[in-house]
Parts: structure tokens; C-alpha cells; sequence
């Protein structure tokens, strides 16, 4: 019975959450690292981020 539940439903254990939270916290972490460095990138392309000497 339980093999023919995962085979309706391979995916099932996404229903959890405690595994949705801590998927969503994975890639708010990475989201936000990205975007981070992509603003900096932009900034220094744009001339408004200059290096302090």
C-alpha cells in the first residue's frame, strides 16, 4: 500500500513543513547572496561604488 501511495505520489514529503521551511530558508540564503553581489557588481559598473584607499 505505501509503495502504491508513492507512486501516485513520488513527491509527497513536500507536503511537510518543516521540509518547505527549511527549502525556503536554502534559497532565500542563496537569492539574497546573489542579489547581493549583483548590486555590487552593477554599482561598480555604473562608477557609484569606488574602492576606498
Amino acid at each position: 500500500m505505501l509503495d502504491a501511495h508513492q507512486s501516485r505520489r513520488p513527491f509527497g514529503f513536500m507536503d511537510d513543513p518543516a521540509f518547505l521551511d527549511a527549502l525556503a530558508g536554502r534559497l532565500h540564503e542563496r537569492l539574497l547572496a546573489r542579489m547581493r553581489r549583483e548590486l555590487i557588481v552593477d554599482r561598480e559598473r555604473s562608477g557609484l561604488l569606488v574602492p576606498r584607499t
